[in-house]
């Protein structure tokens, strides 16, 4: 997973979060001392959950924001790693689509934009012969 993405989805540290893709709790438990109660808080967080992913190597997890959704990196169902090398994979045909739509989108709103100052002129226009008689 690259730096870049994590900066893009803007990547916060937690001690434990569940995966919107598969489901799973995910947790760290490098550094016992961010947890209250230690070993017993993640006993508590972790008590009920069908499906439960251990960090042993992380202090805290990365969690990002994709869709309004809390995402883990590094969960094991690899989701998220696959969604990053989705787009970098297609990237030419996300830069083309960006580039038409947004050129498409700034049209539709140069001809909005004409139609209201024609609108306009023709109001002024009526204004103007009614106002001389």
């Amino acid at each position: 997973m690259s730096y870049e993405w994590k900066l893009a989805i803007d990547a916060q540290e937690q001690l434990y979060a569940v995966c919107p893709f598969c489901h799973t709790l995910n947790y760290a438990s490098s550094d016992l001392s961010l947890w209250p109660h230690g070993v017993l808080g993640i006993a508590q967080v972790t008590k009920g959950h069908a499906k439960v992913f251990e960090h042993p190597d992380e202090a805290q997890l990365e969690v990002g924001a994709l869709e309004g959704k809390k995402v883990v990196f590094g969960c094991s169902c690899g989701r998220l790693e696959m969604f990053e090398a989705w787009i970098w994979n297609s990237r030419q045909e996300i830069i083309d689509y960006i580039t038409l739509r947004a050129g498409s989108e700034m049209a539709e709103s140069r001809a909005v934009e004409e139609k209201a100052q024609i609108a306009k002129a023709r109001l002024t226009l009526v204004k103007g012969t009614q106002g001389g008689d």
